[in-house]
């Protein structure tokens, strides 16, 4: 799979769309688990073209 279709796969999900429902609603703490390999980084990604806002994403380390 390429990362085009990959990237495309993100663009039309409806988890995606919720993410972005919910950031704009509360956009002042949001919190994404259980996510595998790079999807963090394509979810990442997606959000913050579809919701047009600069956001502030902090991790944790151990």
């Amino acid at each position: 799979m390429s990362k085009q279709a990959i990237v495309n796969h993100y663009q039309q999900s409806e988890n995606v769309k919720q993410i972005v429902h919910q950031l704009q609603q509360d956009p002042h703490h949001f919190q994404i688990t259980n996510l595998v390999g790079s999807s963090l980084s394509f979810v990442i990604s997606e959000t913050f073209k579809q919701a047009d806002k600069p956001y502030l994403l902090i991790f944790k380390t151990i």
